[in-house]
């Protein structure tokens, strides 16, 4: 009996005319290994365009994985060409608790987000309504949140891993 591997894959876009039976339909004829668990979310994008992202749980012989391992880590080229010239865009998964991503890192880009385009000025910000203290709950609403979904991905999956024995 040869041994499976198990890896958490993150697709953060999938066009909304794509089904979970065929993303697990393109993984299996690709031979990137057997989907066991797929978790997709719709979303709207600021042109009022709906796409799906998900949360995939792959089965895989240890050269699936490696086959797998290689595409992840490719630099600018983690693309799963389904249908030339379409693809998804994969990324291993990192559940919240294991990120590091620190506060300093996080105010650090938000103030590089609102300078104006061209100005080098560390002070050069766009001007905002926000407070330094609306600022930070919005931040720590974000953390909240990841955590919460974070911890409703770990019983999907205690439940999916029940149901499988």
């Amino acid at each position: 009996m040869m041994n499976k591997t198990t890896m958490n894959i993150f697709i953060p876009r999938i066009l909304p005319e794509i089904s979970k039976t065929y993303i697990k339909y393109m993984f299996e004829s690709m031979d990137y290994g057997n989907i066991v668990y797929i978790d997709m979310r719709k979303r709207i994008n600021t042109k009022n365009k709906t796409y799906y992202f998900a949360f995939i749980k792959l089965e895989m012989t240890n050269d699936q994985y490696t086959k797998m391992v290689q595409l992840l880590e490719t630099e600018n080229k983690n693309r799963l060409y389904y249908n030339y010239p379409d693809y998804w865009e994969l990324k291993t998964y990192i559940p919240y608790e294991d990120r590091d991503v620190k506060t300093d890192d996080i105010v650090k880009l938000c103030k590089e987000l609102m300078k104006k385009p061209g100005d080098e000025s560390s002070d050069a910000i766009y001007p905002t309504a926000f407070t330094k203290e609306d600022l930070c709950n919005i931040n720590n609403e974000y953390s909240e949140i990841e955590q919460e979904i974070s911890s409703i991905m770990r019983f999907e999956n205690d439940i999916l891993h029940s149901l499988t024995k």
